[in-house]
């Protein structure tokens, strides 16, 4: 009640200046809250209320007391200190269960320590397939190679007629006389499997 009677004045104070920031105000509410230090026995002094156990509840009740006793600092350890007994007590009960479950456990089956070494075969392995393997590639070499015979007779014929030396050599055109018979025609054709 202080802090917003002291702004409280302080703004009526102020009313004909210019008004303080808020953090100043703020600052010097708490200074003067320091320095009046009587507050918290006062406030101390007010609260009178003070809970006790009822006599009956006492009686109902003899054997169970207050686990945590203590200001807060020693009630935190306290629970922590409860807390690691707890998951102790559970572990060492689950490793018990565990226990009890493996002795129910009558299937022990033998598993030797070590494999043995494999076997080192002197044998060429045989593997399935790789022969017809190589004779397929032997197939498809020996198919470009007549590929590329074939399109070098039939692509380079009319160079190697027609230059000597790196030069073309003209010919006069003569349709009568040098006109292929049928017969070299078809075999011209039969050579020519590029069309």
């Amino acid at each position: 009640e202080q802090l917003v009677a002291s702004g409280a004045t302080s703004s009526r104070q102020g009313l004909g200046r210019r008004p303080e920031p808020a953090h100043e105000r703020l600052y010097q509410a708490a200074v003067a809250f320091k320095e009046s230090g009587s507050t918290h026995e006062s406030e101390a002094q007010e609260c009178t209320f003070k809970p006790q156990v009822s006599p009956g509840t006492l009686r109902m009740y003899p054997h169970i007391r207050s686990r945590y006793v203590g200001d807060g600092g020693e009630v935190a350890a306290n629970m922590q200190k409860d807390l690691g007994r707890r998951d102790e007590q559970l572990a060492e009960k689950r490793r018990e269960l565990e226990e009890r479950q493996m002795a129910e456990c009558t299937f022990a089956p033998e598993v030797p320590l070590r494999r043995p070494p494999p076997r080192q075969q002197e044998q060429p392995v045989t593997v399935s397939g790789l022969g017809r393997f190589f004779e397929l590639r032997g197939m498809t070499s020996r198919q470009q190679e007549d590929q590329r015979q074939r399109e070098e007779r039939v692509f380079h014929r009319s160079i190697e007629h027609a230059r000597c030396g790196g030069v073309t050599i003209p010919a006069p055109f003569d349709f009568s006389k040098d006109r292929p018979s049928r017969g070299s025609e078809a075999s011209i054709q039969a050579e020519d499997t590029w069309r």
